[in-house]
């Protein structure tokens, strides 16, 4: 039971980005060789772990709530210029079905039920973003929790581009 105990309290803090030394002296070791087992490999394993599941965690988590449309008449507004939604004003990535103000930024319209991604929008390069904005954040502050403040905005993505992909195929098999 301690050896469980301490395992995962110092599991616990090597998540958080607490450094060796301040673990090992919380844990009472007389210095830093045992620790690397509570630090080792806990960023490294998080970003792979993104990378591998977060296709298939977007299916589970389903955050992305929405409709793709191959083109913006198959939105409810059309072509509405108000509608379209752009990541920065560099390309159009959707458009928008309703007609409420918002000023969440593009990221977060993934969440959006009224979101409609295009289905040949720059999502793959969207998401690429987001995942490098992800690691910096870890390496910058060590912090998983803060580096993963995104992630339910990546889990939508990941599947916006699944979705796409799969519609792209069903397209061109016809």
């Amino acid at each position: 039971m301690t050896t469980t105990f301490r395992h995962t309290r110092g599991t616990n803090l090597g998540r958080k980005g607490v450094g060796a030394t301040i673990i090992a002296e919380l844990l009472d070791h007389t210095d830093t060789q045992n620790v690397k087992v509570y630090t080792e490999n806990t960023a490294d394993t998080v970003q792979y772990i993104d990378r591998v599941m977060g296709a298939e965690m977007g299916k589970l988590a389903q955050a992305f709530t929405g409709r793709i449309i191959s083109n913006l008449n198959e939105s409810e507004r059309g072509h509405d210029p108000t509608s379209l939604i752009t990541n920065n004003g560099i390309d159009t990535i959707g458009a928008c079905g309703t007609n409420d103000f918002c000023i969440t930024g593009y990221e977060t319209c993934y969440l959006c039920p009224k979101f409609r991604p295009l289905v040949d929008g720059p999502h793959q390069q969207i998401l690429n973003k987001l995942y490098e904005e992800k690691e910096e954040r870890l390496k910058q502050t060590k912090s998983i929790d803060y580096a993963s403040s995104k992630d339910r905005i990546i889990l939508a993505v990941e599947y916006v581009v699944q979705a796409c992909n799969d519609m792209k195929r069903t397209i061109g098999s016809h």
